[in-house]
């Protein structure tokens, strides 16, 4: 039985708070084999790559909408050899996707809205001014709590419930079928 993606705005926090715990693990892991800011990078940008690949199942869009801006990040990094203009490009790339993918409201107010949360995210955890691994994986959460706030002032296209479609019909027939089941 196929199961529908229920919040993307629940997701979206417990997806963060599985980022936030598995951060240290991972910088730790990282630092073996690079040292310094390009371990700190992989992970923020692995977080990325994770949670847009995830919005892009949600809205059952193509993958290819996030194969560009997720390539970009890396290669402004590793040429460029400097962590703080790659890391700022980080938000900017998860509004990129996002607007594309996620979003049906007029052009003007989706730049208003992600300026808002994706500015506001990094600005938050710029003034929490991580300085170590834990400062850093609350600064994570943190990001991605104010990332969920995206779904109440945004609809989300993969989350809307087919007007034609009587919820509770649809329920009455899963619990038949379940009870059927034993």
């Amino acid at each position: 039985m196929k199961k529908n993606i229920s919040s993307p705005m629940r997701t979206t926090v417990v997806m963060g708070a599985a980022f936030g715990l598995a951060f240290i693990p991972i910088i730790k892991t990282l630092n073996i084999f690079f040292p310094g800011s390009p371990a700190l990078f992989l992970t923020l940008w692995g977080y990325l790559a994770v949670y847009s690949l995830y919005l892009i199942r949600s809205a059952k869009a193509s993958y290819f909408h996030a194969f560009f801006p997720l390539l970009t990040p890396p290669a402004v990094f590793f040429f460029g050899k400097a962590f703080w203009p790659s890391a700022l490009l980080l938000p900017l790339i998860l509004a990129w996707i996002r607007t594309g993918v996620c979003s049906s409201r007029p052009g003007l107010m989706k730049l208003f809205i992600e300026a808002a949360l994706s500015g506001g995210g990094a600005l938050f955890v710029y003034g929490f001014s991580p300085s170590s691994y834990m400062g850093w994986a609350l600064g994570v959460w943190l990001f991605f709590l104010t990332q969920s706030l995206y779904f109440v002032f945004v609809d989300f296209k993969s989350v809307r419930p087919d007007p034609a479609v009587d919820g509770f019909e649809t329920n009455r027939k899963n619990a038949e079928e379940i009870l059927n089941g034993l």
